[in-house]
């Protein structure tokens, strides 16, 4: 009984702060003595009422609430201290901070007791330091010190660029991707980074091992044969759309054409072509003009001559050879040539020009040797030495040309459109007045040929007659063929280059027909006597070489050109290779100039 009264004063006293009255001498100032023995106490149930209602039961903080810090209130509260930022106060680590005193640590932040947790953010774009070498300018923004990153992008979307601080110090970093790209290339497909650069593939690109494949400036495919040709007499050459050019050897004693073009009898032993035995007779060519002679390199040649000779005119007087031709000067109403009979197909140069270098399209393989070439600036065994005088007479042949002061013109005899040899013979001629305007550039317009390209027998004195067309590649001439070609430089002023082995390489554009040639685009190439190329020179107008005379262009000539081609066959070079360029366009021939 005594245990549970003292029990119920400790929880009753918490509120009363003792049992009985508060005055310790009691309500008449009597002291108050402490119950002992079976004294009277409150009644159990009592206490117990108190319990069961809930009464909140205060408990004392063991320790002292009070934490050094002169911004705060400190009191204890249902046991426990609790701390109250006081006044215009930041608390961070311990430490008071008056109001919009900076953070110690963040200079983007500022004490502010109203906000929830006390700080707040500075105006934004005051300067700070974030401490990244990788953003130079930082600023102050809500409340975070940032800035923007140091430029790395080097332009190539092939890499991934970033700036690094490992070092300390912010060096740009571009790393190699494999994302897809655009090369800018409208010839490629399929753009992807590789090793910093943006590749494709080719788009116009077929499969097919025996085509050519182009794209245009567009984009555009187009494809033209290969033409497998390994120069080897005692091969076959095919080509198989999977692996390419097969070149398979012949029998045993098969005929072929050995290196000496001047022997006979020549037979194939194990794929490589023996020289004959029989020597070849070069014959007569029937023109006066010439001297016929066999050159082992090339064949039958017939050097040109400046002997007196007949035309077979007898109006005319002083025949002479000149540039293969035997012409006379015509006495009045004198004709040099009767009635010319002309094939359907008839082109005009469009492009007539001296190849620049050596260089695929600027001329062909003149030695057949695949590691030679010329001038300086060449590829692909391609010989063309006289482009070093490209600078010299192309300006002029291309006035000549344009104007329409001179039209060089190309005839197709006997073509049918089918694999039989025909011949290509070539004119010079001029515009025929009465055809009226015509753009010679662009246009199907009208011509007359000049009587200089003509024999007495009003054969051209240029022709071949070996021409041969596969698909769109048309070849003509080749060793042996001596070919006179008229080079125009100004009205009246055409100049022949004497070209041995001279052979022509074009492609041909077809009508919509299929058969018909309406275009013809390649090169004329050979090798020029250096002694014939600089005689032709001093037969020209030398006003065409103002400021310079004549003396000093052949001096130049004899400086710039280094021949290439051994002729004879003796071991020395004794000629220079040329590529001529040729473009045509259809023509129409209506006769003769004179006629």
């Amino acid at each position: 009984m005594g245990e549970k009264w003292m029990l119920g004063c400790m929880v009753i006293g918490l509120l009363l702060v003792g049992c009985g009255s508060s005055d310790p001498a009691g309500d008449n100032g009597a002291e108050v003595q402490p119950v002992q023995g079976d004294a009277t106490a409150p009644p159990e149930d009592t206490v117990q009422e108190y319990i069961d209602a809930g009464t909140p039961v205060v408990q004392a903080c063991e320790n002292d609430c009070f934490d050094g810090l002169f911004c705060t209130e400190d009191e204890c509260v249902d046991g426990e201290c609790v701390h109250t930022v006081s006044g215009d106060n930041c608390v961070l680590d311990g430490v008071c901070y008056g109001a919009y005193e900076l953070h110690p640590t963040d200079p983007c932040l500022v004490c502010e007791p109203e906000t929830a947790d006390g700080w707040g953010a500075v105006p934004d774009g005051l300067t700070c330091e974030d401490a990244d070498p990788c953003t130079p300018e930082d600023a102050c923004v809500a409340g975070v010190c940032t800035g923007p990153q140091k430029p790395c992008d080097d332009g190539s979307e092939c890499t991934d660029d970033s700036c690094s601080s490992e070092t300390g110090v912010a060096e740009c970093v571009h790393t190699a991707n494999t994302e897809l790209c655009d090369d800018d290339d409208p010839c490629t497909a399929e753009d992807t980074c590789d090793d910093k650069k943006c590749l494709g593939l080719p788009a116009c690109d077929d499969g097919d091992a025996c085509t050519n494949d182009f794209c245009g400036a567009e984009g555009e495919c187009s494809t033209t044969p290969v033409i497998c040709d390994d120069g080897n007499s005692c091969t076959t050459d095919s080509c198989d759309p999977g692996s390419g050019c097969e070149f398979i050897g012949v029998e045993d004693g098969s005929p072929c054409q050995g290196e000496n073009y001047c022997l006979g009898g020549d037979t194939c032993v194990g794929e490589v072509c023996v020289d004959g035995t029989e020597l070849i007779s070069c014959g007569d060519d029937g023109n006066p003009c010439t001297d016929d002679n066999c050159i082992p390199s090339v064949g039958c040649v017939y050097s040109l001559n400046n002997d007196p000779c007949d035309d077979e005119f007898d109006c005319t007087v002083d025949d002479v050879c000149t540039a293969s031709v035997c012409a006379g000067t015509p006495t009045e109403g004198c004709k040099a040539c009767g009635t010319v009979s002309l094939g359907d197909t008839i082109l005009k140069a469009t492009v007539l020009l001296l190849g620049e270098n050596g260089y695929p399209g600027e001329g062909l393989d003149v030695d057949g040797n695949p590691d030679t070439c010329s001038p300086v600036a060449c590829s692909d065994g391609i010989d063309n030495a006289l482009g070093v005088l490209s600078s010299i007479f192309n300006s002029a042949l291309e006035t000549s040309i344009n104007s329409g002061q001179n039209a060089p013109l190309v005839e197709l005899k006997n073509y049918n459109g089918n694999d039989t040899p025909f011949e290509i013979a070539i004119y010079n001629g001029v515009p025929d007045p009465a055809g009226g305007i015509c753009d010679v550039m662009v246009d199907v317009c009208e011509y007359l040929i000049l009587p200089g390209s003509l024999m007495p027998d009003c054969k051209a004195t240029l022709s071949v007659e070996n021409a041969t067309l596969v698909g769109t590649s048309l070849t003509a001439g080749g060793p042996g063929t001596v070919l006179v070609m008229g080079l125009p430089l100004a009205p009246g002023e055409i100049q022949y280059v004497f070209i041995v082995g001279g052979r022509i390489e074009a492609q041909v554009e077809f009508g919509s027909d299929g058969t018909t040639i309406v275009g013809l685009d390649g090169v004329v190439a050979g090798a020029v006597p250096k002694d014939s190329l600089m005689e032709s020179i001093q037969n020209v107008n030398q006003a065409l070489f103002e400021p310079l005379t004549m003396q000093e262009v052949l001096d130049l000539v004899d400086v710039l050109v280094v021949e290439d081609i051994d002729l004879d066959g003796d071991g020395e070079f004794d000629a220079a290779s040329v590529g001529i360029r040729i473009s045509a366009i259809p023509g129409i021939v209506n006769g003769v100039q004179g006629e």
